[in-house]
């Protein structure tokens, strides 16, 4: 077994739309489906060997492959003993004849704070992206009420193509980040994360083309940690650009340090930096004349400030 990370999804509508409607032309609508805010995390398994009798199961975080005695908020322990699980995964690798991956969201109480899902009763599994390991694309998730429960069928979203598209959009994400449509589903108050959006047609599985949209509640991080100016300073445009998509990344750098070593520190600076500049490269444009390089130790101190506060 191998991690396979699910893609990252883009921020950037603009982007996703002209390349989708470049290379394959217009869909006829966007479909959203609620972005849950947890962590993401997946389930494998793949056949022991060519007689396809035995089946092994592995357990995935974002970052890396977990396991019941050292997981990421309880997901590997929780999928082991969950009943069905294991038969659910041998029936669909075994109906597509390769190892799949189930991704989801994995979320609930101690999981993340200030949104309606974390007042779960328990941590809960919800899957969103089925994976054929080895024709190396996704494909709808088949229904599997019998182990998971789908919160997204109640709340799916779908706006045509047109004159006032990106408003509705927007306006769903803002009613969205007030109140959260699964939370609300279940009963449950408080603020939701936003949309993710797949085009309508044959590429509504494929995350290359999807874009999420989110609510402003969740920028927290920028609002807390200031960015100094530099010792070779940056023009206003693009010291404020540096404020927004730098700052708004602490609690995730640290979130992925502490899943990965176990701690987060000072001495896990240099990850950290590490972490916010690729991230930053994989989702932003990056303003001309702006040499993200020469911005370590900006982060650096930001960082600090960051672990202050918190």
């Amino acid at each position: 077994m191998k991690h396979i990370p699910f893609p990252k999804i883009s921020n950037r509508p603009d982007i996703i739309m002209s390349s989708l409607n470049h290379e394959h032309g217009e869909p006829s609508a966007w479909a959203g489906a609620v972005k849950l805010h947890g962590t993401n995390a997946a389930i494998g398994c793949a056949p022991c060997d060519d007689t396809w009798e035995d089946y092994t199961m592995w357990f995935q975080s974002r970052n890396r492959i977990i396991k019941p005695d050292d997981d990421n908020a309880g997901f590997a322990m929780a999928m082991s003993h969950k009943v069905g699980v294991s038969f659910m995964m041998s029936l669909l690798a075994d109906t597509y004849a390769q190892p799949v991956l189930l991704y989801g969201e994995w979320v609930g109480p101690g999981v993340q704070s200030s949104v309606a899902i974390a007042q779960l009763p328990e941590k809960t599994f919800y899957p969103f992206a089925l994976y054929l390991v080895d024709e190396k694309r996704f494909v709808a998730v088949p229904c599997l009420e019998s182990v998971f429960f789908d919160p997204f069928f109640l709340t799916r979203q779908t706006v045509p193509v047109g004159p006032g598209m990106v408003a509705k959009m927007q306006k769903l994400t803002d009613a969205a980040d007030t109140q959260c449509p699964v939370g609300k589903s279940l009963g449950l108050e408080g603020h939701g994360e936003g949309y993710v959006w797949a085009p309508v047609g044959e590429h509504q599985y494929n995350p290359e083309y999807w874009f999420k949209t989110k609510g402003t509640s969740h920028s927290t991080s920028a609002k807390k940690t200031k960015i100094k100016q530099p010792s070779v300073p940056l023009t206003s445009e693009h010291l404020e650009w540096v404020q927004e998509h730098v700052a708004k990344r602490m609690r995730q750098a640290e979130e992925y340090v502490i899943e990965m070593d176990g701690q987060c520190s000072k001495a896990s600076t240099g990850k950290v930096i590490g972490w916010i500049l690729a991230d930053i490269h994989a989702e932003e444009d990056i303003p001309q004349g702006l040499d993200l390089k020469s911005l370590g130790k900006t982060i650096a101190e930001a960082f600090h400030n960051y672990l202050e506060q918190v």
